[in-house]
């Protein structure tokens, strides 16, 4: 029972990784290194574009910039997503306030306490 302490569930013993899908990202080390990396390759991809304004490229940066462009496409899209959803959080939160402090004041109409309840956890 020893062996199993410090394993992610699902994983394979003696493969590398978290699930059997082989993806190679473990706990939360390899997600930090999974993003470390995207980091690199989208602050690269930036740095080879700047490269690109200001003259041509070498075949090698070319390929390199070929390579990294749809990892920084994903990373930028995952970025617009997560803020996307944290803007919408917040717009919910501050609603939830105003809302509350209309219900404290006795201010809160019908439509305004279904709202709340909408909110609200079952």
């Amino acid at each position: 029972m020893a062996e199993k302490e410090g394993r992610v569930r699902g994983a394979v013993p003696g493969e590398k990784g978290c699930c059997r899908s082989g993806c190679g990202v473990g706990g939360v080390e390899g997600r930090a290194n999974y993003n470390r990396e995207g980091k690199a390759a989208a602050d690269r991809f930036v740095e080879l574009e700047a490269l690109k304004e200001q003259g041509p490229l070498t075949v090698e940066q070319v390929a390199e910039l070929a390579e990294l462009r749809p990892k920084a496409q994903r990373r930028q899209k995952r970025k617009e997503t997560d803020a996307k959803y944290h803007r919408k959080r917040k717009a919910a939160a501050d609603r939830v306030a105003v809302l509350e402090e209309l219900k404290e004041r006795e201010q809160l109409t019908e439509e305004q306490e279904a709202e709340l309840a909408e909110f609200q956890p079952s």
